[in-house]
């Protein structure tokens, strides 16, 4: 059976591109020093999983010339910062007396949470298929407290009309490998197969049904690191300034009193904001929606009771809703299923 250390093992002992050097030699620090690290160790030691299988897939596509180091890197340098933060955290775990660290237990938790959403961010922020199951690898219970068999698993599904596919497995989402394509052969074309259509439940920010709390506009106050905003929607304007002006997210996070006012603060300010929002923000509004329904145990139980249905934002708002027109991407409903999907595993 393949180990979680096993694939560590392996994965440091990749040569890596010289952009990902120093982030690797970061990655062979925290992992060698975990071990001396007391209560919180299985929880970091997800944290280093899955940043090792980050670094791993990068450097693999960077290699492969499928991406370009000009135009990742602001996702490198915050990957890089991360894990300076991560390396001054476990230096800091090294020298707690024993007393210490168990009064500061949750504090410590609190802050490796943090980490592990940074880090899903980024993978998000790659924008590499293979990697967007790593935020719900790093959200669900299930990875953080290691109650997995494996880091990796591979299998292969039998299908008599293809050649087989393996299929990769990582905290138990399967991830399809593709082949690489031959250009002198002819391409398999694999046969449809119709799945049956999935239940469609519907929110509006305008609705006073119980799935009004689907949207950013209901009264659900959400924490984050130890602030608290009105609502979803708060938190997600706060979002775009965080980072390069956290000064710009607190004005915003205490002086607007709706969703409206927080919109209209944040577009006063857009240049201001993240330079490359466009890639994050539909991981920083999975992050916000996943802690409004992780504090809210009613509405957390409205999400799961809808099964596998499909949620539909009717807004007209053509990126998160289905437009005005019907035609748009429906991204926070496609969001909620996401967080819905990691909430089961909680």
């Amino acid at each position: 059976m393949i180990t979680p250390q096993t694939v560590l093992d392996v994965i440091l002992g990749i040569t890596p591109v010289p952009g990902l050097s120093a982030a690797f030699t970061l990655l062979k620090f925290i992992v060698s020093n975990i071990e001396g690290v007391s209560r919180s160790k299985r929880r970091l030691a997800t944290l280093a999983q899955a940043a090792g299988h980050l670094l791993q897939t990068l450097n693999t596509e960077l290699r492969a010339g499928r991406l370009a180091q000009s135009t990742c890197a602001q996702p490198l340098a915050e990957l890089h910062s991360l894990l300076i933060d991560i390396e001054n955290f476990v230096r800091a775990e090294q020298a707690r007396t024993f007393i210490k660290a168990v009064w500061t237990y949750d504090t410590r938790m609190d802050e490796i949470d943090g980490f592990h959403r940074r880090l899903g961010a980024l993978a998000d922020a790659f924008q590499i298929s293979a990697l967007l199951t790593i935020q719900r690898m790093l959200s669900g219970e299930q990875a953080a407290n290691g109650r997995t068999t494996g880091l990796i698993q591979t299998q292969t599904d039998y299908n008599p009309h293809q050649p087989a596919i393996p299929l990769l497995t990582v905290y138990g989402y399967p991830i399809q490998i593709l082949p690489q394509p031959n250009v002198n052969s002819t391409p398999v074309v694999p046969p449809l197969h119709h799945a049956p259509r999935r239940n469609l439940i519907f929110s509006h920010p305008d609705s006073e049904d119980r799935y009004k709390c689907f949207t950013n506009f209901s009264h659900h106050p959400v924490i984050y690191n130890g602030r608290r905003y009105r609502n979803s929607e708060q938190l997600y304007q706060a979002f775009k300034f965080m980072d390069n002006r956290p000064d710009i997210a607190e004005t915003l996070r205490t002086t607007t009193k709706s969703c409206t006012a927080a919109y209209d603060f944040s577009m006063a300010h857009i240049a201001h904001q993240h330079p490359d929002w466009d890639r994050l923000c539909t991981a920083k509004m999975e992050i916000a929606i996943w802690h409004k329904f992780a504090q809210h145990p009613d509405i957390r139980e409205i999400l799961l009771d809808t099964g596998d249905a499909e949620l539909v934002n009717t807004s007209g708002d053509k990126f998160w809703g289905m437009g005005k027109n019907n035609q748009g991407r429906n991204e926070l409903g496609k969001a909620l299923e996401r967080v819905r999907g990691s909430l089961r595993l909680t």
